[in-house]
């Protein structure tokens, strides 16, 4: 077993599922990883060029030494909740970013909780069952997630709707105001999957829909294709009253 428990937390009230191990067949193709950042004010866009690179950048760290001691020599922790519809491949995401291969999944019912490590940040992600008649119960990990991954299954568009209703009811709840917010766009080696902008519309991911920034990025978790984009995001943006 990989899981891990998050020292200092208090679990809650849910059962753990854990998975199988069956050899999954990867895409025969190359899969799309475009993304989409949309900005809460349109004053925010203009020229996304080295947003990836915003916090160093914009902290003032002047020299490439300053940002090579600070991406190896602070050690950093974000609490991610990665919330979205059943079967939308977070399970799936998950287990391919901590293992580094695909993983055969199942349904789960409850949570399952992971550190990453991944360039001197320890993520801690609470994976949280999407089933209908769960979702009632993910208000019990709201309390300190610095980041929300939503995940979408691109492929699976009757279902968009569904799933962008509960993207915009996680989006107003106040224990999530300031959380980062990440979009997983994924199963992009599926037929007809939509890519990030096509999400953003169909999702209304943009102003006056929703009244804060977020990223959206293509992704594909039995390849692992597009998943380090969303963590480099993350890590890029990571408020500093957030890194300790």
């Amino acid at each position: 077993m990989h899981a891990s428990a998050h020292h200092g937390a208090v679990s809650p009230p849910l059962l753990r599922l854990f998975t199988g191990d069956a050899p999954i067949q990867k895409p025969s193709g190359p899969v799309n990883t475009d993304a989409k950042m949309v900005f809460a004010n349109e004053s925010e866009g203009g020229d996304f060029e080295g947003k990836l690179k915003f916090t160093l950048e914009q902290k003032g760290l002047v020299s490439q030494f300053s940002r090579w001691l600070v991406d190896r020599l602070v050690k950093r922790e974000m609490r991610i909740l990665m919330l979205g519809l059943d079967n939308s491949g977070k399970t799936s995401i998950l287990y391919r970013l901590k293992l580094g291969q695909p993983k055969r999944t199942v349904p789960t019912i409850g949570f399952n909780v992971e550190t990453l490590e991944y360039k001197n940040i320890a993520f801690t992600v609470w994976d949280v069952g999407g089933q209908e008649k769960l979702r009632a119960l993910w208000h019990h990990y709201f309390a300190s997630a610095q980041a929300l991954i939503f995940v979408v299954d691109s492929s699976d568009r009757a279902r968009l709707t569904e799933a962008a209703s509960e993207l915009h009811r996680l989006i107003k709840e106040e224990e999530l105001h300031n959380s980062l917010l990440l979009v997983l766009a994924n199963k992009q080696d599926l037929p007809n999957a939509c890519n990030a902008a096509e999400i953003s519309q169909l999702m209304k991911l943009y102003p006056p829909h929703i009244s804060r920034s977020c990223y959206i990025q293509s992704c594909c978790a039995t390849s692992g294709d597009g998943l380090h984009e969303g963590l480099d995001w993350l890590s890029s943006n990571m408020p500093d009253d957030r890194d300790k």
